[in-house]
């Protein structure tokens, strides 16, 4: 400061700054006259976070408020005589991510005991709350078909419609086609058009699984065909292999 030499510069703000003002050692936040409010971390540079009046007026002011709590304010006032009052929830934010991140944790740890006991019906309602269709398809895959329909009838009708838009998905791949053709005659062969078209995604999956529906059974058709060719082959084969006897001999 002795020599008013620039020390750091702050970017961010696409027109004239109009106050600012230090939060801490290593905070300060500043206003402009776009009505955006910006909060610096000065060491890094960096701008760490941007309030939005909602207006076009100017941000003649920003301070520090009073300490509400644990949590920090500030007190901007623009142009247009308003003064706004800001309260920093980084703490409560972080503290809600925690939870949720120690309630997925329990809810993994539930859906792997159930795996481990072989409940798959109600492994796969818990793959589905918990949005993991990679895991409600691993659960699958360790059933037969009667074990996936015993499964699949356990679920109300929006969990159906969640599973199915999983189905479209796992339709398109050769490899997990199997499971998701399963789940597709379960689920067409025990409800009811008329109930089917009332759900939400019902468009969408009906859509998505056609083609591939196709494309599979295609496939299909090609390979059986092949396969009774085989059949055919080795049956001459057999035949003209066989000895030959002449008659009087």
């Amino acid at each position: 400061l002795t020599e008013m030499s620039c020390v750091k510069q702050l970017e961010g703000h696409d027109c004239s700054v109009l106050s600012l003002s230090w939060l801490s050692n290593n905070q300060i936040v500043s206003s402009a006259t776009d009505g955006l409010v910006k909060v610096w971390w000065v060491n890094k540079q960096e701008c760490v976070c941007t309030l939005n009046e909602e207006c076009d007026a100017k941000v003649w002011s920003v301070i520090r408020g009073p300490q509400s709590g644990e949590q920090m304010t500030l007190i901007s006032g623009s142009g247009d005589g308003q003064l706004t009052s800001w309260i920093d929830i980084t703490e409560t934010e972080v503290l809600k991510k925690q939870e949720e991140s120690d309630k997925l944790m329990l809810s993994q740890q539930k859906l792997s005991n159930l795996l481990a006991s072989k409940q798959y019906g109600k492994a796969l309602k818990l793959a589905l709350h918990l949005s993991q269709p990679f895991t409600a398809l691993k659960v699958l895959k360790k059933l037969n078909y009667e074990e996936i329909e015993e499964a699949v009838l356990q679920l109300d009708m929006a969990s159906i419609d969640q599973l199915m838009s999983y189905a479209v998905r796992w339709n398109t791949n050769s490899k997990h086609c199997e499971v998701a053709q399963s789940v597709l005659s379960i689920v067409l062969n025990n409800h009811l058009p008329e109930k089917l078209l009332k759900l939400s995604n019902c468009r969408n999956w009906v859509e998505g699984l056609l083609p591939y529906t196709e494309k599979h059974f295609s496939r299909l058709s090609r390979l059986q065909m092949k396969s009774k060719f085989i059949n055919f082959l080795s049956a001459n084969m057999k035949a003209t292999s066989a000895p030959q006897y002449v008659e009087g001999s």
